[in-house]
């Protein structure tokens, strides 16, 4: 049985580096059926615990039992077209990508800037079109972003050329001590100078002062080498998918 869950508490006990993810979709839902969910057994043991988010799921692994027919069945009928889990769902289409943490630390900044309280639309849209090739329209992305941001869930920076915003990197989700690295792009006529080195680190050093602990990213083969000269390391798996 899955059911929506309606307070964090019942989310205590998941200890999955995708946590954030799931309670950001639970605070910062886009429309009703966003949110967090828990995947029960006969014996009302949790299995799985899952969440949706403007037509993309993460899912969670906590119990050898979870059914995992159900939930593909759950996300079918929730239009999900895009999820990322601990653990794989048996997609055809599925993907597995390294999972890499570190531990965020003081950074020299390097003219780097950050979405903050006092950012403008002008801004976001400039970081918008730098992450635009995630399908997203501005019009959902906008006013849940921008409220993260304010309420510290989510921490953002620029790096600005002459005026152009040429790359840029983001932890989209930040949950107690931990965050989620999920968007770090830059654009192709401004490639190869540094500036995503620079980006990353000043999104580390911006996590760093905001007491996070513990940051994970997700990436495909070639780009280890790149997270690894950031301080990453490899420290397991995810598996993704879309179109389902």
């Amino acid at each position: 049985m899955i059911k929506k869950v309606t307070d964090t508490d019942s989310l205590s006990g998941v200890s999955s580096p995708l946590l954030p993810l799931i309670c950001g979709d639970f605070l910062y839902p886009y429309n009703d059926t966003d949110g967090a969910y828990i995947q029960l057994d006969e014996n009302e043991d949790i299995t799985a615990v899952l969440s949706l988010k403007n037509g993309s799921a993460t899912v969670v692994k906590m119990s050898s039992s979870v059914d995992i027919n159900e939930i593909k069945i759950f996300l079918s009928f929730s239009c999900v077209t895009s999820f990322i889990s601990d653990f794989p769902l048996q997609f055809s289409n599925e993907k597995t990508y390294n999972l890499l943490t570190c531990v965020p630390d003081k950074k020299e900044e390097n003219g780097i800037h950050n979405l903050s309280v006092e950012s403008g639309v002008s801004d976001y849209k400039s970081v918008y079109g730098l992450l635009s090739h995630s399908g997203e329209n501005f019009q959902n992305w906008y006013p849940v972003f921008s409220k993260k941001i304010n309420n510290g869930f989510a921490e953002a920076v620029y790096k600005n050329v002459g005026g152009v915003f040429v790359s840029t990197a983001t932890a989209t989700a930040v949950y107690n001590d931990t965050a989620i690295i999920s968007g770090v792009y830059t654009s192709l006529d401004f490639r190869n100078q540094g500036y995503a080195s620079e980006c990353v680190n000043g999104l580390l050093n911006q996590l760093y002062k905001s007491g996070v602990k513990k940051t994970y990213l997700w990436c495909e083969n070639k780009n280890i080498p790149f997270y690894k000269k950031q301080g990453f390391a490899i420290c397991g798996e995810v598996y993704c998918g879309d179109e389902i």
